[in-house]
């Protein structure tokens, strides 16, 4: 009597392991990349040289060169169409964004200015913030202007201060313009103060575990390419709660700091 008993035990002690098992395969095989590599070594990009441009002329040029990646590269300039060279002609004095892309459409940015030859330019400043606050600031210091020089942020109206405060993570964009009517944009990004050695404290004790994630099945988020490679998807799995898998719980705070660090550029640094 008392074997039958412990025989029953046994059984349903090995089907609640088998069960939860199972739980965590299929939590963990819900959140695999349909992409083995994950865009861990995506094309890298670097400026080759530019051309200033006349004061509110559109006679600037930017020219780049990728290399890396997988077969042939194309590049685009602030999302625009792409081509297959990197010079870019006809700019106006500003920031600009050159993206160059891969055949598995794995990409790279950079950010590049075009300054006016003979007229304004100016120089910026920032200050970070907290993640979820709005403690930035933006300084800007101009150079070569004519008389005196006022400044807007995103578009708004233009204020003597050369400086912006009290904002929150985001790229910001801004135009200053002196007496002569000479202007320049330049684009200033307010990052948060996450960094990714808190991302990977997240990821390596909460998701890559036995199982799952841990280079058992992809991506492997023991590594830092593993991590920025799959910087969006873990952002949106985070947010939406699907992730981490059995059972585990990441907190508010850290699915914020994932969300800021994501915004930030998603680095490996």
């Amino acid at each position: 009597m008392v074997d039958k008993e412990f025989k029953t035990m046994d059984k349903r002690l090995l089907l609640l392991l088998l069960t939860f098992v199972l739980v965590i395969l299929v939590n963990c095989t819900s959140e695999q990349e349909p992409v083995p590599d994950d865009c861990t070594d995506p094309p890298s990009l670097n400026l080759v040289g530019t051309t200033d441009a006349g004061c509110n002329l559109s006679n600037g040029s930017i020219t780049v060169a990728g290399s890396g990646g997988s077969g042939d590269l194309i590049y685009s300039i602030n999302g625009g169409s792409f081509q297959n060279n990197g010079t870019f002609t006809d700019l106006a004095a500003g920031t600009y964004t050159i993206t160059v892309t891969d055949e598995n459409n794995c990409d790279t940015d950079l950010q590049v200015d075009v300054s006016n030859a003979d007229g304004l330019n100016v120089a910026i400043a920032t200050v970070g913030t907290e993640c979820g606050e709005n403690q930035g600031s933006i300084t800007i210091t101009p150079s070569n202007a004519q008389g005196a020089v006022e400044y807007s942020l995103n578009g708004g109206a233009f204020q003597a201060n050369n400086q912006f405060s009290g904002l929150a993570q985001g790229g910001y964009t801004i135009t200053a313009r002196d007496e002569s009517g000479c202007e320049v944009e330049q684009e200033a990004d307010i990052e948060s103060d996450v960094t990714f050695g808190e991302i990977q404290l997240i990821m390596q004790g909460n998701c890559a575990v036995s199982g799952c994630h841990d280079g058992s099945q992809s991506p492997d988020l023991r590594t830092s390419g593993g991590i920025t490679g799959s910087a969006s998807r873990i952002m949106a799995r985070t947010t939406a709660r699907t992730m981490p898998p059995g059972g585990r719980v990441i907190t508010d705070e850290q699915i914020a700091a994932i969300a800021c660090w994501v915004e930030d550029g998603a680095s490996g640094n």
